[in-house]
């Protein structure tokens, strides 16, 4: 038997602006709520995650596959545990690192497209400059120089394959050129 709807029940409910301004208030509360919940969630599964295994015979275990002492910590525990069982034959195990380290080569190749990016518009920059006849004015002179070294740092890290210095060359770099 088919439902018959009336369709008095469908129609739109009309809200004062007060009615809106205070539904949105509520809204928002609830938001910035789930918000704090969320963040304090992921900081307190950092912090687990971050903790030294107690376990000796995980340790153990984990020693026996190469893993460094410094490295013997819950979230290396997860992703040793992840790929025993995988190694297991678990197919739900093995889909899952397989998912995992797809989406860490994605989020490297986002990287090296941003670096390529960044490298290529201060070499960009510093041909205009160099092309430029405003050289002689000190202030360009002074632009020049500090997108040079910029490039520079920005390229020792790309050959040096050095995170730490990348990420601070290509943070001056977005930050000078306010991209």
């Amino acid at each position: 038997m088919s439902k018959i709807y009336n369709i008095e029940n469908l129609r739109s409910r009309q809200l004062t602006s007060a009615q809106a301004a205070e539904l949105g208030r509520k809204g928002g509360a609830a938001s910035g709520a789930a918000r704090r919940r969320k963040k304090e969630l992921k900081e307190s599964l950092s912090i687990l995650l971050e903790m030294d295994i107690n376990s000796e015979k995980a340790k153990d275990e984990m020693r026996n596959m190469g893993i460094d002492d410094e490295k013997l910590i819950y979230k290396s525990y997860l992703v040793y545990s992840l790929f025993k069982r995988a190694l297991n034959g678990n197919m739900e195990a093995f889909r899952e690192i397989r998912n995992l380290s797809d989406e860490i080569e994605d989020e490297k190749e986002k990287i090296e497209s941003r670096e390529e990016n960044l490298f290529e518009r201060a070499q960009q920059l510093m041909r205009q400059y160099v092309e430029s006849s405003n050289l002689h004015n000190c202030d360009e002179c002074e632009k020049f120089a500090d997108v040079r070294l910029m490039a520079e740092e920005l390229k020792d890290a790309i050959d040096y394959d050095d995170e730490r210095k990348l990420r601070y060359a290509a943070e001056r770099m977005i930050e000078y050129l306010d991209i």
